[in-house]
């Protein structure tokens, strides 16, 4: 006999109604499972995939930021039109600790938006050349800055129906809609247009 588990809604949990459902999801989430799956080729292969899936996740946040701040201070719009430069240049240049420049500057290329030149000195990358290619991409990035301010408390965004960010997040949303490769002229247009 088994005992239904019902919600605060008064409905039956779809465990209560069918336990095989979710028993790989809960097996997955087990630490021996994923030790034991470490030592399988097949398995081990779908489980590196997933796990750099899921680093990729993690880092979009931080690859954000770098991206961000390269447009904000114009640091693309400047190596495209003076050159490589050394990072102490671009650290007198915008007011910035000359080591921080150089990690900003590490994070860049890392990402592909600049890219490492002999004797320490960057220079404008393909993916940082292709951004200042599309007409109003710079300033969507710029404006990521109101969607960073609400990643500060995401649960209030999902919680709040009224909350603004909501309404940025959709307004964001309709605007860039047709941001896709070789639509770049449609970024600021709203969807359907």
């Amino acid at each position: 006999m088994t005992m239904d588990v019902q919600d605060a809604g008064g409905s039956v949990s779809p465990h209560a109604q069918a336990p095989w459902r979710g028993m790989a999801a809960r097996l997955i989430a087990q630490p021996g499972f994923q030790a034991w799956a470490a030592r399988l080729p097949v398995i081990r292969r779908i489980a590196r995939r997933d796990g750099e899936e899921i680093f990729d996740i993690l880092q979009g946040f931080v690859a954000s930021q770098v991206l961000v701040v390269l447009v904000e201070l114009g640091v693309l719009r400047d190596l495209l039109a003076t050159g490589p430069q050394r990072p102490d240049t671009l650290a007198f240049r915008y007011e910035i600790p000359a080591h921080r420049m150089a990690h900003l500057l590490q994070a860049g290329a890392a990402i592909g938006l600049l890219k490492r030149c002999r004797g320490g000195m960057y220079a404008i990358g393909r993916k940082g050349a292709a951004i200042l290619g599309v007409p109003g991409l710079e300033g969507m990035i710029s404006h990521n800055r109101e969607l960073y301010a609400d990643l500060a408390d995401p649960l209030s965004v999902l919680r709040e129906a009224r909350n603004p960010a909501c309404l940025v997040l959709a307004l964001r949303a309709r605007r860039w809609s047709g941001a896709a490769p070789g639509r770049g002229a449609g970024l600021l247009e709203p969807a359907g247009r």
